[in-house]
């Protein structure tokens, strides 16, 4: 076998160059150059490594493709807090005094409505023929008191006689000489006496109800629910009262009503005030001016009922 290779090896065949292979080429001693791969793997040149992807904590690309964190907020300049402060103060200013108009003008309407009751009264107690007609004619009493319900219940009714001038004026201004009729009908049957202390009594529990409702942190509109549970008993007193006619009657219907007139009374004038729980809108000067007039006639009638009880009457 060994002889045959080298049969075949002889002259009289062409010798081939030997095959080249891994680290031979021409030069054996020359070994094939490197193949290009990944950076970091032995080689000369290869990929860049990756690094974190754009977000991360440790991204160092092109600064486009940074995140930028978002901006602060703007700071708002010092001028717009003192603008609103001003703003702010300027429309409570505006509050208080249109609120202190409002009590101005409720109280004017007020004071004109008792000045024109008064000279009524006067005039009924002091002209002795009309004086003497009412009292023995109790058609004129009645007539007036069912005009005045009549009127009380229209202006509850009616926003154009609450708020529409001239017919708000008008209503009040009728309203006003029905009711002093009517109390002019009532004074003439007590003697000078009685109506002279029912008078300076009513002036010093209307001062001190004032003094109460301006002066003083205590807040009555709170009692607005009380008041009308209270009216309402009050009410059912005097029904009875009508049908038990005796002094005592009179003096605990005086005494009770005068306590209850006097609390409405604070009640209405803190309702036109500015820091209370419950306020009445500028717009109702009519029926505040009217409820307070009301408070402030039953006080007197009251009184008068708590000297009627005591036989101060004639």
């Amino acid at each position: 076998m060994a002889d045959t290779d080298k049969q075949a090896k002889g002259p009289g065949y062409p010798q081939y160059p030997p095959q080249q292979g891994w680290g031979q080429g021409p030069n054996p001693s020359q070994a094939y150059p490197p193949q290009q791969g990944y950076a970091g793997q032995g080689y000369q040149q290869g990929y860049p490594q990756q690094g974190p992807p754009p977000g991360y904590p440790g991204y160092s690309g092109p600064a486009a493709f940074q995140q930028q964190a978002p901006p602060p907020p703007p700071q708002q300049p010092n001028y717009d807090l003192e603008a609103a402060q001003a703003a702010k103060w300027a429309a409570s200013f505006r509050d208080e005094a249109v609120r202190r108009g409002f009590v101005r003008k409720v109280l004017f309407i007020v004071t004109c409505m008792l000045a024109f009751t008064v000279g009524c009264s006067l005039t009924f107690f002091f002209v002795h023929p009309l004086k003497n007609y009412v009292r023995h004619n109790q058609w004129p009493f009645w007539l007036s008191w069912g005009l005045s319900l009549v009127a009380i219940i229209a202006l509850g009714c009616s926003r154009t006689l609450r708020y529409k001038v001239p017919y708000n004026y008008l209503f009040l201004t009728a309203f006003t000489v029905i009711f002093g009729f009517q109390i002019g009908t009532v004074t003439s049957w007590w003697d000078t006496q009685a109506v002279l202390i029912a008078l300076v009594a009513t002036g010093g529990v209307v001062a001190g109800c004032f003094l109460v409702a301006f002066c003083t942190k205590l807040d009555f509109t709170k009692l607005g629910g009380y008041l009308a549970i209270a009216t309402l008993v009050f009410m059912v007193m005097i029904f009875i009262g009508i049908f038990w006619t005796r002094n005592v009657t009179y003096l605990i219907i005086g005494i009770v009503g005068s306590i209850l007139f006097s609390v409405h009374l604070i009640y209405d004038l803190q309702l036109m005030m500015s820091g209370k729980s419950v306020q009445v809108s500028p717009d109702e000067y009519i029926s505040s001016a009217l409820s307070i007039f009301l408070d402030i006639v039953n006080i007197f009638l009251m009184i008068l009922a708590i000297m009627g009880g005591g036989g101060c009457n004639n």
